[in-house]
């Protein structure tokens, strides 16, 4: 594995054309005002995954251009360490390129690769946008036959069996809970509805998505809203699928055309409410409230200025979503300590905010770096960066407005990474011990933080350093993909 080696170039129309404008819609002029980063794999840009199979060796370039003056620290990881790390500085009309060239002879079989580059000094650029940039999670892995991992695992692990989703052919991924009872399957082909009591697949949707970004389901009360971030020529587009109840397609809208071209950051700063008639959208620029019946929508909060003590010190918002009864908004920022001063830098919050854009809150928690938001009826889960993660999890009891801490005890080891259940009482910790080659998966109850069950698998293949873990609360039952899907357990508890 080699160093990182950096260069930098000037911005041609050529290369702003056929590179920056697949994620970008924006101008040569706006790199003033704001820093834009993207990565290739051997010159190629990728979604998800990357098959390391056939190459001997993999060149990974990391581009940066924007503001100028702005100083980053960038870090490549592979499976949540940093392998390399440079500080450098952004020049005006030039693009810096960082490439690391990858042994594949010395990578495991899976290996999860990311690039962050944080800003040095965030408390010069308040009138810029300079802010965290994290490439997408990428699963880099060399193929292998699944069979030898169906040997292992589930046979060794009392009430554990092998699961699959029944009728689904193509390669599965991505999964993410549906409604009572289901889940939604991706493939690179379809959008699967599967019903997980009677096991069958309850509707099957073309998708294609060579062209797609980001994508994420928002489950309604009676139907469901499919969230893309779509590549097009010119930029990326993003949209609302709208389905009923059976996943039969209603009707769509454009993102862009509400917020009138503001940027975007990702699909996790759009919401969209329990009826889905209001959908709330953060840009860079603003809030956005969109009613959708009357197609209408309003500004409720202004975030590209610097009166950051009318809106509780929030630079930034970072994610979203609807409270109970769409009475207002829980979200996640970035934020200044009030009064700012010249030398501070922002910070991790959440907070709450009503529909007339009143903020009614928004707090720090010392010693959590919060990373998610899972939003339910009556808890909110905010799992914490997995690698400042000392195994505990922060709740809001959102009926009764008070935090719930729970910590790692001498018993049970709560592991890194937390994640929900389908509707709330429930969440799974993952302990994942790559070197010995083992996975813990524990269930514990949401509102007392109770373990009800814990499974180890064991003598996995070590390559693997991805779990997802996915609990039906009716059912009582479990799947968990260890790496990728193609091979699934399932246990009830």
């Amino acid at each position: 594995m080699k160093h990182l080696k950096r260069e930098s170039f000037n911005i041609t129309e050529a290369f702003w054309d056929t590179e920056v404008k697949k994620n970008y819609n924006i101008n040569i002029e706006d790199l003033d005002n704001q820093s834009i980063a993207f990565i290739r794999f051997n010159g190629v840009e990728k979604f998800g995954s990357v098959n390391l199979s056939k190459n001997d060796s993999m060149n990974i370039d990391y581009y940066m251009a924007g503001v100028p003056e702005a100083e980053y620290v960038t870090t490549f990881y592979i499976d949540h360490k940093p392998i390399d790390s440079i500080e450098h500085k952004l020049v005006k009309g030039k693009v810096s390129k960082f490439n690391l060239n990858l042994n594949i002879e010395e990578l495991e079989n899976l290996n999860t690769f990311y690039v962050i580059s944080v800003p040095k000094h965030e408390k010069r650029y308040m009138s810029k946008i300079v802010v965290v940039d994290k490439t997408s999670s990428y699963m880099l892995y060399k193929e292998r036959n699944v069979n030898d991992d169906k040997e292992k695992g589930s046979d060794k692990v009392k009430g554990v069996g092998n699961y699959d989703f029944i009728g689904i052919e193509e390669k599965i991924e991505a999964v993410e809970y549906g409604d009572t009872n289901n889940l939604i399957v991706h493939t690179d082909r379809y959008l699967y509805l599967y019903d997980l009591n009677d096991e069958h697949i309850k509707q099957k949707i073309p998708m294609d998505n060579q062209n797609i970004l980001e994508r994420r389901n928002v489950t309604l009360s009676d139907g469901y809203v499919y969230l893309i971030k779509e590549k097009l020529e010119n930029g990326s587009q993003f949209k609302c699928l709208f389905y009923d109840k059976n996943f039969e397609y209603k009707s769509e809208l454009v993102i862009n055309d509400i917020i009138n071209n503001e940027i975007l950051v990702s699909l996790d700063n759009v919401a969209i409410s329990n009826t889905g008639d209001k959908i709330a959208i953060a840009t860079m620029s603003n809030v956005h409230l969109y009613d959708v019946a009357s197609g209408k929508s309003k500004i409720i909060v202004v975030l590209d200025d610097n009166h950051y003590e009318n809106r509780l010190g929030i630079a930034t918002m970072s994610k979203m979503s609807f409270m109970k009864n769409d009475s207002g908004l829980l979200f996640l920022a970035d934020s200044f300590k009030l009064p700012v001063k010249s030398e501070d830098s922002t910070q991790r919050t959440y907070g709450f905010l009503n529909l007339e854009g009143q903020f009614l809150g928004n707090k720090t928690v010392e010693g959590y770096m919060i990373q998610d938001l899972i939003t339910y009826d009556r808890y909110a889960l905010l799992p914490e960066f997995e690698i400042d993660n000392k195994g505990q999890l922060l709740i809001l009891d959102l009926e009764n407005d008070k935090e719930i801490l729970y910590n790692t005890d001498s018993e049970h080891n709560l592991g890194k990474r937390m994640l929900g259940s389908d509707s709330g009482a429930y969440f799974s910790a993952v302990e994942l011990n790559e070197k010995e080659g083992y996975t813990d998966i524990g269930i514990y109850k949401v509102d007392d933080g109770v373990l009800v069950t814990s499974k180890r698998f064991s003598d996995l293949d070590k390559s693997i350093t991805d779990v997802k873990v996915y609990i039906n609360d009716g059912l009582h039952l479990c799947i968990v993909a260890l790496g990728s899907y193609d091979t699934l357990y399932k246990f009830y508890f």
